[in-house]
């Protein structure tokens, strides 16, 4: 069940921040996004709609599969 709690952008920087280096997989995503309590999705190496949420994290991934940053929108 996702995370109830409404986290600050910060806040969830912080939440997550551990992610960045690692092999990107639905299953590390999926944890992202409940334990922030927002939409997760790949970016970068990965097909991804253009539509832009605010509360969104993007996972940006590089042709090597590794998480190497995090953004929001």
């Amino acid at each position: 069940m996702p995370n109830a709690t409404t986290y600050t952008d910060d806040q969830v920087l912080e939440l997550i921040k551990s992610v960045v280096g690692s092999p990107y997989s639905e299953e590390l995503r999926k944890q992202v996004e409940d334990t922030s309590g927002r939409p997760t999705r790949p970016w970068g190496n990965y097909v991804a709609t253009y539509d832009s949420r605010a509360e969104r994290i993007n996972l940006n991934i590089n042709e090597n599969d590794i998480i190497i940053s995090i953004y929001f929108g």
